[in-house]
């Protein structure tokens, strides 16, 4: 079983804090890449539930909302 840490974990784990400091890391820029990391995978986890092949097109929503 996998155990990963939250954001807040993270920031807080005291190994993690002394990499920080010995790479000159800043608590807020360690955040900063951490909230871009899970936007970009959010969004990646977006894109791929409604895969290209199956979602319609713009045509085909804009002909089956129009009256006939």
């Amino acid at each position: 079983m996998i155990n990963e840490l939250t954001m807040a974990e993270a920031l807080a784990d005291p190994l993690i804090r002394l990499v920080l400091a010995a790479d000159k890391v800043s608590s807020d820029e360690f955040a900063a890449v951490l909230a871009a990391g899970a936007r970009k995978q959010h969004e990646a986890a977006l894109s791929n539930s409604f895969p290209s092949s199956r979602s319609p097109s713009l045509d085909q929503l804009s002909n089956s909302s129009s009256p006939k």
